[in-house]
């Protein structure tokens, strides 16, 4: 798995990338020591996806896996003077979910608002016609209502 991309930024720079997949969380203490790692960006969907939530589903083991890998880069990232963004995974309380993130340790949140329109649009089909749908599957044990 390839943990580095290469992003330009000018003609003259280019800006290495860790990408934050679980083979890069493993190896996180070294990736943040690089010379030149301002900042990185986790992608919680992404981090989940590659320890199983495609097979599994966005299973309470998963978030816990996902979270407890984003406080690992946190810490490396506060020892080494690293700026951490990230995506929440999880959109019912948008307030509650930065102030979490930030306790972790997070420097920035990155919301998609559109992702979490349309969650909470389906929140509510699933309110209203979830009797007739059935359960949704693999959700996030946190989104369960």
């Amino acid at each position: 798995m390839r943990i580095w991309r290469e992003e330009k930024i000018s003609p003259s720079r280019q800006c290495p990338s860790p990408s934050s997949r679980s083979l890069a969380v493993d190896n996180i203490d070294s990736i943040m020591a690089v010379e030149g790692i301002e900042s990185v960006l986790f992608g919680p969907g992404d981090f989940a996806v590659s320890i199983g939530a495609a097979q599994e589903g966005f299973t309470s083991a998963i978030m816990d896996r996902t979270r407890a890998a984003l406080q690992r880069v946190c810490a490396a990232a506060a020892k080494h003077g690293v700026y951490v963004f990230a995506i929440p995974l999880e959109l019912r309380d948008p307030t509650a979910t930065m102030t979490e993130m930030f306790g972790d340790g997070v420097s920035g949140v990155l919301f998609g608002t559109d992702t979490m329109h349309f969650q909470m649009a389906a929140d509510r089909i699933h309110r209203a016609f979830g009797a007739v749908a059935g359960p949704l599957t693999n959700r996030p044990a946190a989104l369960a209502s």
